[in-house]
């Protein structure tokens, strides 16, 4: 996404350093964020603090299986096992044993795509309207 605390230059100057193949690509257009997406094999969100970002729904709704720090609202939006992995915040060992375990599982890891694209679909409005006319006639 885009540099909104100034830290880019920090995050790469640390992939320099440590001589990690990472490409920054900052804020995508959509059609290049689902080009992106089928040469990907598992979307991470290694976020600190978060409530639902759209960026994890994004994924999901391309068929990526998510694995995600277990922070702010995240466990309302993955539960664990059934549509995505949650790890424990600031934990790495934790997140490439979950990715790691996708990686070796395509069983899991089609099964959580799957459940990931249908929790999004029901976030749909064709879907959402009937609950809110429900709630507002209620």
């Amino acid at each position: 996404g885009p540099d909104k605390d100034g830290t880019l230059i920090d995050c790469k100057k640390r992939a320099a350093d440590l001589d990690l193949n990472i490409e920054f690509t900052g804020l995508l257009v959509k059609s290049n964020w689902i080009a992106r997406s089928s040469e990907a094999d598992v979307f991470i969100n290694t976020s600190r603090f978060d409530n639902m970002p759209v960026s994890v729904l994004e994924a999901m709704a391309l068929g990526l299986p998510v694995v995600s720090t277990n922070v702010g609202g995240m466990k309302f939006m993955i539960e664990q096992g059934e549509n995505g992995l949650l790890v424990d915040d600031n934990s790495p060992a934790q997140m490439v044993d979950a990715i790691v375990k996708l990686l070796h599982d395509p069983l899991q890891t089609g099964q959580l795509s799957q459940t990931g694209r249908d929790f999004v679909r029901k976030m749909d409005w064709e879907h959402i309207k009937h609950h809110w006319k429900a709630i507002l006639q209620a």
